[in-house]
């Protein structure tokens, strides 16, 4: 596979990351990719770190999971990267009246 057919490939990918495709697709690919990213990561982590006898990794990710950049991350994806319902519902109200 050449350098071209995967840029081919990606092109959409890309296009909706620069925002060529608009705003909503852009807020779109961003939370699907960090979604994609970081939820399958972080249970890949969780299983080596259970499946290992050494408790030393299990330590250094109950310590990741404590740490500010963690919670950054998980603020991010869980809070702001979510299109939350309920928000959806007081605005179509608000249409409403």
């Amino acid at each position: 596979m050449t350098l071209e057919t995967i840029l081919e490939i990606l092109r959409p990918v890309l296009e909706a990351y620069l925002g060529e495709l608009g705003l909503f697709m852009q807020i779109v690919t961003i939370i699907g990719s960090a979604r994609i990213i970081f939820k399958p990561l972080m249970t890949l982590l969780e299983t080596i770190a259970e499946q290992t006898e050494t408790p030393v990794d299990n330590e250094w990710l109950e310590s990741f999971k404590d740490s500010k950049v963690y919670t950054v991350i998980i603020f991010i994806i869980d809070y702001i990267l979510s299109i939350k319902k309920p928000v959806i519902d007081a605005v179509r109200n608000n249409e409403d009246s």
